[in-house]
Protein backbone atom coordinates (compact mmCIF):
# COMPACT_ATOMS: atom_id res chain seq x y z
CA UNK A 1 0.00 0.00 0.00
CA UNK A 2 1.35 3.41 -0.93
CA UNK A 3 1.31 6.26 1.59
CA UNK A 4 0.72 9.77 0.39
CA UNK A 5 2.06 12.82 2.16
CA UNK A 6 -0.46 15.33 3.41
CA UNK A 7 -0.19 18.89 2.20
CA UNK A 8 1.34 21.26 4.79
CA UNK A 9 -1.86 23.34 4.90
CA UNK A 10 -3.90 20.23 5.71
CA UNK A 11 -1.43 19.27 8.44
CA UNK A 12 -1.79 22.74 9.95
CA UNK A 13 -5.57 22.45 9.88
CA UNK A 14 -5.37 19.11 11.71
CA UNK A 15 -2.86 20.50 14.20
CA UNK A 16 -5.15 23.33 15.21
CA UNK A 17 -8.41 21.39 15.07
CA UNK A 18 -8.20 20.34 18.77
CA UNK A 19 -7.80 23.97 19.84
CA UNK A 20 -10.68 25.08 17.65
CA UNK A 21 -12.90 22.23 18.78
CA UNK A 22 -12.41 23.24 22.40
CA UNK A 23 -14.29 26.40 21.60
CA UNK A 24 -18.00 26.04 21.23
CA UNK A 25 -20.62 28.21 19.68
CA UNK A 26 -23.39 29.02 22.18
CA UNK A 27 -26.27 26.61 21.94
CA UNK A 28 -24.43 23.83 20.10
CA UNK A 29 -24.02 21.55 23.08
CA UNK A 30 -20.96 19.66 24.22
CA UNK A 31 -17.90 21.47 22.89
CA UNK A 32 -19.02 21.31 19.26
CA UNK A 33 -18.94 24.06 16.77
CA UNK A 34 -21.89 24.90 14.58
CA UNK A 35 -21.70 25.48 10.88
CA UNK A 36 -22.48 28.99 9.80
CA UNK A 37 -26.16 29.71 10.13
CA UNK A 38 -26.78 26.77 12.48
CA UNK A 39 -25.50 28.67 15.52
CA UNK A 40 -28.24 31.28 15.36
CA UNK A 41 -30.96 28.66 14.98
CA UNK A 42 -29.54 26.62 17.85
CA UNK A 43 -29.41 29.71 20.05
CA UNK A 44 -33.08 30.45 19.38
CA UNK A 45 -34.08 26.96 20.52
CA UNK A 46 -32.00 27.14 23.69
CA UNK A 47 -34.05 29.97 25.14
CA UNK A 48 -33.10 32.60 27.72
CA UNK A 49 -32.36 30.13 30.52
CA UNK A 50 -30.05 28.06 28.30
CA UNK A 51 -28.25 31.15 27.06
CA UNK A 52 -27.48 32.13 30.64
CA UNK A 53 -26.32 28.62 31.49
CA UNK A 54 -22.57 28.29 31.60
CA UNK A 55 -21.89 31.58 33.37
CA UNK A 56 -21.45 33.67 30.25
CA UNK A 57 -21.36 37.41 30.71
CA UNK A 58 -24.45 38.31 28.73
CA UNK A 59 -26.93 41.12 28.86
CA UNK A 60 -30.51 39.93 28.18
CA UNK A 61 -31.05 43.03 26.04
CA UNK A 62 -28.23 41.97 23.68
CA UNK A 63 -26.13 44.92 24.79
CA UNK A 64 -22.67 45.27 23.34
CA UNK A 65 -20.07 44.03 25.84
CA UNK A 66 -17.00 44.33 23.64
CA UNK A 67 -15.81 44.91 20.09
CA UNK A 68 -13.56 43.29 17.55
CA UNK A 69 -12.21 45.09 14.51
CA UNK A 70 -11.00 42.86 11.64
CA UNK A 71 -9.18 44.75 8.88
CA UNK A 72 -11.29 47.78 9.79
CA UNK A 73 -14.68 45.98 9.89
CA UNK A 74 -16.25 46.42 13.36
CA UNK A 75 -18.06 43.55 15.09
CA UNK A 76 -20.08 43.77 18.29
CA UNK A 77 -19.54 41.10 20.95
CA UNK A 78 -22.68 40.42 23.01
CA UNK A 79 -21.56 37.37 25.02
CA UNK A 80 -18.23 36.68 26.75
CA UNK A 81 -17.11 33.56 28.61
CA UNK A 82 -14.21 33.51 31.06
CA UNK A 83 -13.14 29.89 30.63
CA UNK A 84 -11.40 27.76 33.22
CA UNK A 85 -7.98 27.58 31.53
CA UNK A 86 -7.29 24.26 29.85
CA UNK A 87 -4.38 22.51 31.56
CA UNK A 88 -1.67 21.38 29.16
CA UNK A 89 1.91 20.34 29.83
CA UNK A 90 4.27 23.26 29.21
CA UNK A 91 1.47 25.81 28.80
CA UNK A 92 0.38 28.07 31.63
CA UNK A 93 -2.79 29.99 30.81
CA UNK A 94 -3.59 33.00 32.92
CA UNK A 95 -6.76 33.89 31.02
CA UNK A 96 -8.91 32.24 28.35
CA UNK A 97 -11.82 34.24 26.92
CA UNK A 98 -14.43 33.37 24.31
CA UNK A 99 -16.45 36.21 22.80
CA UNK A 100 -19.51 35.78 20.58
CA UNK A 101 -21.54 38.10 18.43
CA UNK A 102 -24.13 37.92 15.68
CA UNK A 103 -23.80 39.23 12.15
CA UNK A 104 -26.95 38.83 10.05
CA UNK A 105 -27.85 35.56 11.78
CA UNK A 106 -24.33 34.14 11.68
CA UNK A 107 -22.22 33.71 14.80
CA UNK A 108 -18.83 35.40 14.96
CA UNK A 109 -16.31 34.30 17.58
CA UNK A 110 -13.07 35.63 19.01
CA UNK A 111 -10.86 33.72 21.44
CA UNK A 112 -8.08 35.35 23.46
CA UNK A 113 -5.47 33.52 25.53
CA UNK A 114 -3.01 35.18 27.89
CA UNK A 115 -0.42 32.45 28.37
CA UNK A 116 3.18 31.37 28.64
CA UNK A 117 4.60 28.41 26.75
CA UNK A 118 7.84 26.96 28.04
CA UNK A 119 8.25 30.04 30.22
CA UNK A 120 7.95 32.54 27.33
CA UNK A 121 4.98 34.88 26.90
CA UNK A 122 2.97 33.54 23.94
CA UNK A 123 -0.45 35.20 23.97
CA UNK A 124 -2.80 33.95 21.29
CA UNK A 125 -5.93 35.16 19.46
CA UNK A 126 -8.25 33.41 17.02
CA UNK A 127 -11.15 34.73 14.94
CA UNK A 128 -14.04 33.09 13.10
CA UNK A 129 -16.23 35.37 11.02
CA UNK A 130 -17.20 36.24 7.45
CA UNK A 131 -13.50 36.61 6.56
CA UNK A 132 -12.88 32.96 7.48
CA UNK A 133 -11.10 31.25 10.37
CA UNK A 134 -7.84 32.84 11.47
CA UNK A 135 -5.42 32.32 14.33
CA UNK A 136 -2.03 33.30 15.61
CA UNK A 137 0.78 30.89 14.93
CA UNK A 138 -1.01 29.16 12.05
CA UNK A 139 1.62 29.41 9.38
CA UNK A 140 1.05 32.75 7.69
CA UNK A 141 4.17 34.76 7.20
CA UNK A 142 4.64 37.02 10.19
CA UNK A 143 1.67 35.68 12.14
CA UNK A 144 1.96 34.24 15.60
CA UNK A 145 4.61 36.71 16.67
CA UNK A 146 2.41 39.75 16.38
CA UNK A 147 -0.01 39.31 19.29
CA UNK A 148 -0.22 41.92 22.02
CA UNK A 149 -2.81 41.46 24.77
CA UNK A 150 -3.11 43.54 27.91
CA UNK A 151 -5.24 42.73 30.95
CA UNK A 152 -6.26 45.81 32.88
CA UNK A 153 -8.66 45.18 35.74
CA UNK A 154 -11.75 43.58 34.27
CA UNK A 155 -10.93 44.22 30.61
CA UNK A 156 -8.64 42.79 27.93
CA UNK A 157 -7.46 44.89 25.01
CA UNK A 158 -5.12 43.90 22.27
CA UNK A 159 -4.17 43.51 18.68
CA UNK A 160 -2.89 40.70 16.51
CA UNK A 161 -2.01 39.76 12.96
CA UNK A 162 -3.63 36.39 12.31
CA UNK A 163 -3.03 33.80 9.59
CA UNK A 164 -5.83 31.90 7.90
CA UNK A 165 -6.26 28.41 9.33
CA UNK A 166 -6.74 26.63 6.02
CA UNK A 167 -4.02 27.69 3.59
CA UNK A 168 -1.86 29.90 5.81
CA UNK A 169 -1.42 32.40 2.99
CA UNK A 170 -3.68 35.29 4.05
CA UNK A 171 -3.59 37.48 7.14
CA UNK A 172 -6.00 39.82 8.90
CA UNK A 173 -5.34 42.52 11.47
CA UNK A 174 -7.49 42.24 14.58
CA UNK A 175 -8.07 44.68 17.43
CA UNK A 176 -10.22 43.66 20.38
CA UNK A 177 -11.69 44.95 23.61
CA UNK A 178 -13.43 42.40 25.83
CA UNK A 179 -14.64 42.40 29.43
CA UNK A 180 -13.39 39.70 31.81
CA UNK A 181 -16.45 38.16 33.52
CA UNK A 182 -16.05 37.38 37.23
CA UNK A 183 -17.41 33.86 36.96
CA UNK A 184 -15.25 31.07 35.51
CA UNK A 185 -16.93 28.62 33.12
CA UNK A 186 -15.77 25.15 32.09
CA UNK A 187 -15.77 25.64 28.31
CA UNK A 188 -13.99 22.35 27.56
CA UNK A 189 -16.74 19.86 28.42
Amino acid sequence: MQHRRLAPALLLAFAFAPAASACSVPGTGEGGTAARGEGAAAEETVGEEGAQEGGADRDDTGAVLGTVSVDGAEYEITEVRNCVPLEQVGIERELELQGFGDLDGETVQVDAYVQTIGGASMDSVSWSGPEGVFGSGQGAAGSGQEVALEVSGDQVTGSAVLGDALAGTETVSVELTLPVPDELVDCHV
